[in-house]
């Protein structure tokens, strides 16, 4: 069950990514076709990079535990969604807008 839920939101995720890229894409089209540039900076938001990441049986001999589902062989035994560290120089300003647990933006 965990992995559907992590396959929907890895699909959601690349979706989303893609619309922001769409309307970026819109507002340079506009700007470039507008006689003076906007009096206000528009903001450079970004989705972290995620991925889904499976972890497949190699083999079920020697993976069985007692209580625990019989294992096969090429099957995807555990999924990970993983995202991108976000590394930063040391006169960099990252502002963090929505997170996992509040859907609020910070500012």
């Amino acid at each position: 069950e965990e992995s559907s839920k992590l396959f929907c939101e890895a699909n959601i995720l690349y979706w989303a990514k893609a619309l922001l890229n769409m309307t970026y894409n819109y507002i340079h089209h506009c700007i470039a076709d507008a006689p003076e540039p906007p009096p206000f900076d528009i903001a450079q938001i970004c989705f972290v990079n995620t991925a889904l990441v499976l972890a497949y049986a190699e083999k079920a001999e020697g993976l069985e535990q007692p209580g625990a589902p019989k294992l096969v062989s090429g099957l995807v035994t555990i999924s990970y969604l993983t995202e991108e560290l976000i590394k930063l120089d040391d006169d960099s300003n990252f502002t963090k807008f929505v997170h996992n647990l509040d859907p609020s933006p910070f500012i």
